[in-house]
């Protein structure tokens, strides 16, 4: 039996996937993701703040591990926009379209960071979800974890005439160059578009 094409739409996007590709919105499928993970984070931050307080009495240094306690461990997580998955790979999908007016974030700086950390908490959310009550939960999530090979997608547009974006600083080659210098993470993020889409990955876009 061949399966169907799997569509998703964000935005004025459309992801078709091929026929043997799994594919799913991130936040839509995961309520261990938007509950109970996030309670982790909150508990690990409480722990942190409490063993700090005991080793350390300098106000400076104080304020300073608060800054950084808010990077690594913050209150709320955030997450990718698709999660796809065949049986050697899986993906991580987050789409920024600047082309629509109401995208809030123009700062490339913010962007990068973003993107990373939405990545981090993604797979981060997929391990905790293998803890979840939800029973089809454990199995999407222990597929995906099992998966030899994990792909970071950063799908972006950027508007062809706009005098908010700097283009020699908002292109595909500059950013991915930018997440590289700041992802401390074993995997690389690959920066795509609808017009630069490699052909190997399952997917198509229009």
């Amino acid at each position: 039996m061949v399966n169907s094409m799997i569509e998703i739409v964000e935005g004025d996007l459309k992801f078709i996937f091929d026929e043997e590709i799994k594919a799913f919105n991130y936040d839509e499928h995961g309520s261990f993701y938007s509950k109970k993970f996030q309670n982790i984070l909150i508990d690990r931050e409480i722990r942190y703040k409490d063993a700090f307080e005991k080793i350390c009495k300098d106000r400076y240094k104080k304020r300073e591990f608060k800054k950084e306690l808010n990077l690594i461990c913050p209150k709320s997580i955030s997450a990718v926009d698709i999660v796809a998955y065949d049986k050697d790979t899986a993906y991580f999908i987050e789409v920024k379209d600047y082309r629509n007016p109401r995208s809030a974030e123009k700062n490339l700086h913010n962007l990068v960071l973003t993107v990373i950390k939405n990545c981090l908490d993604s797979y981060s959310g997929i391990i905790g979800m293998k803890f979840s009550k939800n029973s089809s939960e454990q199995i999407i999530a222990k597929e995906i974890i099992n998966k030899e090979k994990i792909e970071f997608i950063l799908h972006i547009e950027i508007p062809e005439n706009s005098d908010k974006f700097d283009r020699e600083a908002w292109n595909l080659a500059g950013i991915q160059d930018l997440i590289e210098q700041r992802n401390s993470f074993s995997y690389r993020i690959r920066v795509v578009s609808k017009d630069n889409l490699p052909k190997s990955l399952p997917w198509v876009v229009r």
